[in-house]
């Protein structure tokens, strides 16, 4: 994962978690690239 989706993934679990929010995802064309970055957060699946 680059720096800056490292920082982008980090901003959007910070949101969700102090919004008490879950997010899911439906990945068709980026082939679960989302999904991969996401849980490389620690504590995020």
């Amino acid at each position: 994962m680059t720096n800056a989706t490292q920082v982008l993934v980090e901003q959007l679990a910070e949101r969700f978690l102090k919004a008490s929010k879950k997010l899911v995802t439906a990945e068709s064309c980026t082939g679960g690239g989302l999904a991969e970055n996401l849980t490389q957060l620690p504590g995020s699946s």
